[in-house]
Parts: C-alpha cells; structure tokens; sequence
C-alpha cells in the first residue's frame, strides 16, 4: 500500500485493475474510476480506510472478492444506473462485510427491512425501553432499496419496517430518527406523541 497517496483518476481507456492494486493505501480518500472499466479484482482496495465515496461505471461487471474489505469509511458505494442482479448480489456481500464489521459490541443490532415487523410508536417505545435497559447500545442498520443481505439480518436481533413502502436512503435515516426520538418522548411521558 501506498500510504502517501490520496486521490486517484484513472483514464477512461483503462478497462481492469488487478488483484490488491490499491490495497493498503490508508490514506486514500478519492477514487475516480475509468467510464470504461469491466472487472474491479479481488482485494483491490482492501484496507483503504479513509475512502468514504467511490461511483461504479455502469461498464462494470466483475467486483472480486473483497474489493472493498476493511474500508471501514466508505460510507456508498453507487451502483450503475440499471444494475444487473449480479452486481447487486456483490454490492450487497461487500455492504454486508462494512456493516457486520461496524456493529458496536454487545449492542443490539435492528435492522430496518421491508419484511421487519410493524409496531407502533407506544409499542417501539415499550421495545426500545427494555432493550437500552438491557444492552445500553442500540444500532439501526438501513439498507439500500436493494435492501439488505441475509447475514446482516441474521446478525440483527430484531427486524422493523417502517412501513411497505421503499424510501431513499437519506430520508430514511430521517424517518428512523424521528420515530426514536417520539418513542423516548413517549417512554417520559412527554405530551409531544399526540
């Protein structure tokens, strides 16, 4: 890896970068890929903890194993405009790796998913109460509209949904902190739920 660099651009006539090519490079943290690009190798940016963004190319087929592995930071990875089933199996394994890797110890892991259970606020708020009081720590897990990858859900302990309808990433997390903050308001017995 190398350590100093920090931004990359490669030119659009790159088609493939090889097995760990970036692997290593801590402090990485912009990464421009090729238009043209097919197949993204095994490990290629393992370990490239301060990238935080990366755009796949819609020419993209291949991403290998572990290509993104241990990028602690990357907070999206954006799929193509029209993903094959493929890429979203893949994009959905790498997700899953981050996010197993960043649930807190001894928290108790909820994942948001269309086929979680439905409660309402008094009922969350009851839930929420005894979980904080029994594990301190709770940790709300969002999936993409491809939703979330079946070791995620097994790693949660408990399933919500929000409801059966798909909302965007960014207003989901806006959703879920409204619905926390109303279920605390209601276990004070604030007048703030009605």
């Amino acid at each position: 890896g190398c350590a100093s660099l920090t931004a990359i651009s490669l030119p659009d006539t790159v088609t493939q970068m090889g097995d760990h090519i970036f692997n290593g490079c801590t402090s990485l943290t912009s990464v421009t890929l090729p238009s043209g690009l097919e197949q993204l190798r095994m490990s290629a940016f393992k370990d490239c903890v301060s990238l935080e963004e990366i755009d796949l190319p819609s020419s993209l087929w291949n991403v290998g194993v572990g290509a993104f592995q241990g990028c602690t930071a990357l907070k999206e990875v954006k799929l193509p405009e029209d993903p094959s089933e493929s890429e979203i199996k893949k994009a959905l394994t790498e997700e899953a790796k981050a996010i197993l890797a960043a649930i807190p110890p001894r928290s108790f892991p909820v994942a948001l998913c269309v086929e979680g259970k439905q409660m309402s606020s008094p009922d969350l708020s009851r839930k929420l109460e005894s979980v904080t009081a029994e594990c301190g720590t709770l940790c709300f897990i969002i999936g993409s509209s491809h939703g979330l990858a079946p070791e995620v859900k097994s790693a949660a302990k408990m399933r919500l949904s929000v409801s059966e309808l798909t909302f965007p990433h960014q207003l989901m997390r806006v959703i879920l902190y409204e619905a926390v903050y109303r279920c605390y308001q209601i276990a004070k017995g604030s007048k703030y739920h009605k």
